[in-house]
């Protein structure tokens, strides 16, 4: 049978992870006579009764296995997953169980919700993959979420950015996160969302622009100014000056607010204003646009005159046209480094800049 999962759950990578997992789950041969409940086999599918809705198969002891189809097809559609073809001959992963009686009946859609728990078992030590959940009901201190049919808790301390001021309001909502542990006791997976901020914030701030408009939330004042939080992501403070402060302090939690990013100190601390871009920061944001890193390194990409400055063993430092210095690593010139002298005019292209500490990186053009 062909394991597959919605886009919306996993990227490739994670995908062919818990392909790889499922794989491994379920031992070809194990020792043993008899089986035993929530036991992981292999079973030879036998016969299908497609009216009935059932499929017999069979151990490799012998043992009869009855499957219920229109059971697991419910279980599956539960999990997330396509409904399962099931046809004789076929090697099928279950989950056995055994009544009293010695009946033997079997689960493929439990068999993969074994496969997942044993996943996100592994993500809460590895602490290396996401997932997709979506909010199901707020409950004491938080949420319910699901997560490809296994309900797990979603505290409400780490379910945003910064404190929740209306939980009804994320009923529905579709949220990534990773798990933060397992409470044995209630057998159940707690997820966190900001455990997921905290690993991609910093990725993300680098897509932040100085020129872009943004709309956000206020979400609290303090002595010098007042938070903002954008994009469910991010949270910035304007500041206090002689123009804005009555406006500012007259905004309430949730009101929304237009500003710009002005400096970036790191990913925990953005400075914004309610005031346009300055020149140095619509430059600095040109050159970022123009750069390799934005456009990619075969596009081509616009050229830069400028006049080196100063000469270090790791590079020459060149002030540009306009105002701005930058570092042409040795790598990057096109003669050795004991070639080039203070003065000397050069052309070249902007590899990189790096918004939170405005270093540019650049490379000279033949």
């Amino acid at each position: 049978m062909k394991k597959a999962y919605t886009a919306s759950e996993y990227s490739q990578e994670d995908r062919e992870k818990l392909e790889s997992l499922y794989e491994s789950t379920f031992p070809e041969n194990f020792e043993g006579k008899d089986v035993v409940n929530d036991q992981a086999i292999k079973v030879v599918i036998s016969n299908v009764d497609e009216e009935r809705g059932v499929a017999m198969g069979e151990t490799h002891m012998g043992q009869s296995v009855f499957i219920d189809i229109k059971k697991e097809e419910k279980g599956f559609r539960r999990l997330g997953y396509p409904i399962i073809d099931i046809t004789s001959g076929e090697i099928m992963d279950v989950i056995i169980k055994k009544s009293r009686n010695g009946d033997i009946t079997g689960s493929v859609s439990a068999g993969y919700e074994l496969t997942l728990k044993r996943e996100l078992h592994r993500a809460i030590k590895e602490e290396d993959s996401a997932y997709e959940v979506r909010v199901k009901e707020v409950c004491n201190g938080g949420f319910m979420v699901d997560l490809s049919g296994i309900e797990c808790f979603l505290p409400g301390s780490l379910a945003a950015a910064n404190r929740i001021m209306d939980f009804s309001e994320y009923v529905g909502k579709t949220i990534h996160v990773m798990v933060e542990t397992y409470d044995q006791r209630r057998d159940i997976f707690v997820v966190s969302f900001k455990k997921y901020l905290s690993r991609i914030i910093g990725s993300k701030v680098k897509e932040l622009s100085l020129t872009q408009t943004y709309m956000g939330k206020v979400t609290g004042a303090y002595k010098k100014g007042v938070f903002v939080e954008w994009d469910e992501l991010f949270t910035g403070i304007i500041n206090f000056n002689n123009e804005n402060r009555s406006y500012l302090e007259s905004l309430k939690p949730g009101d929304e607010i237009k500003f710009y990013v002005t400096d970036i100190k790191n990913p925990h601390r953005i400075i914004l204003s309610m005031d346009e871009p300055s020149e140095k920061s619509q430059t600095f944001q040109e050159m970022r646009d123009s750069s390799e890193e934005v456009l990619g390194e075969t596009s081509d990409s616009k050229i830069y005159m400028g006049e080196i400055s100063k000469i270090k063993t790791f590079g020459a430092f060149v002030k540009l046209d306009n105002g701005l210095m930058g570092l042409i690593e040795k790598e990057s010139l096109v003669d050795p480094i004991e070639e080039y002298e203070v003065g000397q005019e050069v052309a070249c292209h902007v590899s990189s800049v790096d918004l939170t500490t405005l270093k540019i990186q650049l490379t000279e053009r033949e």
